[in-house]
């Protein structure tokens, strides 16, 4: 055995057989870190032994084997049904895109995780990454749409206030004779009912406000409070902290005589955006011809038109309670 290895050792050239590691200083071998087996040697590994034919099949091994586990991914996908295909290729923005079209958001996620084992972490990851981008587009685009495209508010500048407002001949029953305002259309709101309202001052001059409404064959009650500002006429509502998403809302009495009708503005800021109505008062359930006139008229002055404005069905249910 000893005379085939020497044979063997000295068919290889002096270089090859004689690579090794040169001698070290003592002060490299007291250096940091330093340790017999970490010393490099200043030539490659001959080709030709052991040694080097076990690193040359390794690394074919290792390439044969990437290889082999890419060939095996891409036939799992082919397997896939075709309606969950393209989400599994959800590494290009179009299919994202598609994807999302076809299917829910939580589907095109869900599929997206599952697509992770036939082609791995990274795709998994650059797919999430679309997907987001593509929600959040969506997203924007459907804000913007269900952004309804309202009449702006006027200024409260523009909005009469009635002179030497009495808060105390205003209090008492009022019933809603006529509506208008940015939010309200003729045709989605041709059903709705009258129903009574009664202002109740209390010692600070704020008002106790109690709207009546007749709901699901039942007298519905609803309280607010709206506190006086350094204007009379124009109040405030109370703890609007409790009402969520409003930031201002605003009441401003334009005409009243007391004893047949009034005429209020509302203004209301909810998430950002304004809103405003008018609303006609009356002592009686009745609405005569003239009175209904200076309405329209008044919602028009405002910006508002004939689509804007709806006049309550006359109902006697809850209106004595």
């Amino acid at each position: 055995m000893a005379v085939r290895w020497r044979s063997f050792a000295s068919s290889r050239s002096p270089r090859s057989a004689l690579c090794q590691a040169p001698p070290l200083s003592a002060r490299h071998r007291l250096s940091a870190g330093w340790s017999p087996r970490h010393r490099s040697p200043r030539c490659r590994a001959p080709t030709g032994t052991w040694a080097g034919r076990r690193r040359r099949a390794r690394k074919a091994g290792t390439a044969a084997s990437g290889k082999q586990v890419s060939q095996e991914r891409l036939r799992n996908v082919t397997q896939i049904p075709p309606g969950r295909r393209g989400i599994l290729s959800c590494a290009l923005p179009s299919a994202c895109l598609m994807s999302l079209i076809r299917n829910t958001p939580q589907q095109a996620f869900a599929d997206i995780q599952s697509g992770a084992s036939f082609l791995g972490p990274e795709v998994m990851a650059l797919g999430l990454l679309w997907l987001g981008l593509v929600l959040l587009g969506a997203l924007q685009t459907q804000a913007q749409d269900s952004t309804p495209n309202l009449i702006p508010a006027p200024p409260l500048r523009r909005v009469p206030l009635q002179p030497d407002f009495q808060n105390v001949e205003f209090q008492g029953k009022w019933y809603i004779l006529g509506l208008a305002g940015n939010e309200f259309n003729k045709e989605k709101h041709r059903q709705f009912k009258i129903y009574a309202i009664t202002y109740e001052l209390n010692d600070d001059n704020s008002y106790n406000v109690t709207s009546t409404l007749a709901w699901n064959q039942t007298c519905d009650h609803w309280l607010r409070i709206f506190i006086p500002t350094s204007r009379r006429g124009q109040y405030n509502l109370g703890n609007i902290e409790r009402y969520t998403g409003i930031q201002r809302y605003v009441l401003r009495v334009a005409a009243t005589d007391y004893i047949q009708f009034a005429m209020l503005f509302f203004k209301k800021i909810y998430r950002n955006q304004e809103y405003f109505k008018i609303t006609l008062y009356g002592r009686t359930k009745e609405l005569t011809p003239k009175l209904k006139e200076n309405f329209i008229s008044f919602a028009k002055s405002l910006g508002l038109t004939d689509e804007h404005i709806i006049f309550p069905i006359r109902i006697d249910q809850c209106m004595d309670k």
